[in-house]
């Protein structure tokens, strides 16, 4: 048990921040997922911004992560631009491919050694999180071979939407589905 640690989406906290960070240490949580900001206030902006964001965490021993769907070079840029150890990246299997054309396989191949954290969903014909792991168009197996090969994450967290339609429609009621999905993942990473 000692192996895992606590987090929290900065986004659910009422101060936003450095500000949040302090709250966040001090309720004794270990990390925190930010948002990458508009990107429209422009990367060099948005990477100083992390980077204080990062500083203040690492006064507090708190690892920031963020998800993105950043080109492989502009993610490097960014952890280079930041340059701090503290930032790490949630990787999603399905929001590459679906939001961008990419391919997570790849990207989590050269990007794996700042991963804290993997979200893993599959969707088909554009649907985010539609379909069983496996099962859509997103390349998921390709990218949980990669999760095998990386060893990446201790982190392994299941994000389709079963409450929602399609995959709510398709077995009878969400928590069969998420069973069958735990299952998948169960067997695909010998879980």
């Amino acid at each position: 048990m000692g192996d895992f640690k606590l987090g929290i989406c900065i986004w659910g906290v009422p101060v936003q921040g450095p500000k949040g960070l302090q709250i966040v240490a001090e309720m004794g949580f270990k990390g925190a997922a930010i948002d990458l900001g508009k990107y429209e206030d422009g990367f060099w902006y948005t990477c100083e911004q992390i980077g204080l964001l990062c500083e203040k965490a690492k006064k507090y021993g708190i690892v920031v992560a963020t998800e993105n769907v950043l080109s492989i070079r502009d993610n490097l840029r960014m952890i280079e631009a930041v340059g701090n150890k503290q930032l790490k990246l949630i990787f999603d299997t399905q929001n590459y491919s679906m939001m961008k054309g990419y391919s997570a396989a790849d990207h989590l191949r050269v990007l794996h050694p700042y991963v804290e954290q993997i979200h893993m969903k599959d969707g088909r014909d554009g649907m985010i999180s539609s379909v069983l792991l496996g099962s859509g168009d997103s390349g998921f197996m390709e990218t949980a071979e990669v999760i095998k090969e990386t060893k990446c994450s201790k982190w392994l967290l299941l994000e389709n939407y079963y409450h929602r339609e399609p995959l709510s429609q398709m077995h009878p009621g969400p928590f069969a589905a998420i069973k069958r999905d735990m299952k998948i993942a169960r067997k695909i990473f010998d879980l």
